[in-house]
């Protein structure tokens, strides 16, 4: 009888649809898990040969909600000081502008999360629960010992990743975390305020002169007040003012604080500075 090879074509999520820009990590088009405004790919660690999550937001979904803006970054900034054998481990994340993404490395979890895990495997001893929950206090304990301590403020199931091959439990998803540390906090803001403020400024790049296009709308009538507090307060307590390379932007606030209904409606300089006093001072 005579051999006969057979040639099988790789599906399309074996090549690389995008890759990081130290080239260390490689996207697939294959999808891990998705949520209102993350999505997780399947991504590939060239240095060390292992299977990573490529944690990818749009930063558009933000423009309405600059709030989880901050939550966000807060979680990426605190995931990068954290170190323990039982919470999430974060390599490395980066501000994607010609895409306009946000983009974090995780390790990748072969089994999904803890609820996951549980729903497939209904016979569970006890000996193994209570294995999980010596990992989890683990993580608690050094989460709470940390300098400054972390409180997770979200903890379940759905939050808990496992590896069910070896039976490791980590700690994830903190982007509710308390930090109690001012400076901690502050941080995020400010991290938060400047990826806000660069998306602003593509967004009236690509669109303009206002964030639908050409007319005016809610979103506009809703980033005005904050726009001019920001300027404002940050102006007199920090002397900061929005630079020079987002033309697009300071373009938009001149726009927006010159029309007749925001002039007749907007606060006095001297009530918000005043008000921010107690936010800023502490």
């Amino acid at each position: 009888m005579n051999g006969v090879s057979v040639s099988v074509d790789e599906p399309d999520y074996y090549e690389f649809v995008e890759v990081d820009p130290t080239g260390r990590y490689g996207r697939y088009n294959e999808i891990l898990g998705k949520g209102a405004s993350k999505t997780v790919y399947r991504a590939f660690d060239e240095y060390e040969g292992i299977e990573v999550a490529w944690n990818q937001v749009k930063l558009y979904d933000f423009l309405r909600r600059p709030e989880d803006l901050e939550r966000l970054y807060c979680e990426i900034h605190l995931l990068k000081t954290l170190k323990h054998t039982n919470i999430m481990k974060f390599y490395t994340s980066w501000v994607d502008t010609a895409n306009r993404n946000i983009n974090f490395v995780t390790e990748m979890f072969t089994s999904g999360t803890l609820r996951q895990y549980r729903q497939r495997h209904k016979r569970v001893n006890i000996r193994a629960v209570k294995h999980w929950c010596r990992q989890i206090l683990n993580g608690l304990l050094y989460l709470h010992s940390h300098d400054p301590p972390v409180i997770h403020r979200d903890l379940k199931c759905d939050n808990i990743f496992i590896n069910g091959h070896q039976g490791e439990v980590k700690i994830g998803d903190l982007g509710l975390a308390a930090i109690l540390r001012k400076s901690h906090a502050v941080r995020c803001v400010v991290l938060a305020v400047v990826a806000f403020l660069v998306e602003l400024d593509v967004v009236g790049q690509n669109l303009g002169p206002f964030v639908n296009g050409k007319e005016v709308s809610v979103a506009d009538l809703s980033l005005g007040p904050k726009l001019y507090h920001l300027e404002i307060a940050l102006g007199h307590y920090k002397n900061w003012l929005v630079p020079d390379s987002f033309p697009y932007l300071k373009s938009y606030m001149k726009t927006i604080f010159s029309m007749d209904s925001f002039v007749k409606t907007r606060a006095l300089p001297e009530d918000v500075i005043e008000g921010w006093r107690p936010k800023v001072m502490g």
